[in-house]
């Protein structure tokens, strides 16, 4: 279920963020649901997996908008492990945190897309594009974050797999207790 997820996931986001949005911004803005979706995988499944996928659909963007590998795969690839890196075993709210989480990764990684675009050469007026559309789109982007990960919350909860401290992946049991179980038995 969750590669699933992963793949459904990139590929969607993948295609509305790099396909849709440049053609038909919503608003004047571009929400990067890409950085969404990855996001909502990489803190609930807290895996290098979903960082894998979206790399993927990344360096597909790099080739075929930029010409060369790097501009949208790095910064991707950077946010998204720094969040894994930062949150892995910690608990997490189901509000506040993802949305923080997507503000801080939007702004970083739209520091480091316009540092990669600063060393291909290209010049641009950085202070009124980060005012007048960062700032927006880091609000979007962490609003949407709120009802997407509600929804990617549901899914990964009601999977049939379930991680134990081990990180390798076991069936969710019937029952408490049940025949090689790595759930304990209660004192019943």
């Amino acid at each position: 279920v969750r590669t699933l997820v992963f793949i459904i996931s990139s590929v969607l986001g993948g295609l509305i963020t790099f396909g849709i949005f440049p053609n038909a911004p919503v608003f004047g803005l571009e929400p990067d649901l890409v950085l969404i979706f990855s996001l909502c995988c990489v803190l609930l499944d807290e895996t290098p997996v979903p960082v894998i996928y979206t790399s993927v659909i990344t360096v597909f963007a790099d080739i075929f908008y930029t010409g060369g590998i790097g501009t949208y795969t790095v910064p991707y690839v950077a946010v998204l492990l720094a969040a894994m890196w930062i949150f892995k075993g910690r608990q997490k709210d189901r509000l506040i945190v993802p949305s923080a989480v997507c503000a801080a990764a939007f702004l970083i990684k739209e520091l480091l897309s316009a540092f990669t675009v600063f060393l291909g050469g290209r010049t641009f007026d950085f202070f009124s594009v980060f005012v007048s559309r960062t700032l927006l789109e880091t609000l979007i982007n962490s609003v949407l974050m709120l009802g997407i990960y509600q929804i990617y919350y549901i899914i990964f909860e009601k999977r049939s797999v379930k991680i134990n401290r081990m990180n390798s992946y076991v069936e969710k049991p019937r029952y408490e207790g049940a025949k090689g179980s790595i759930y304990k038995r209660s004192g019943k």
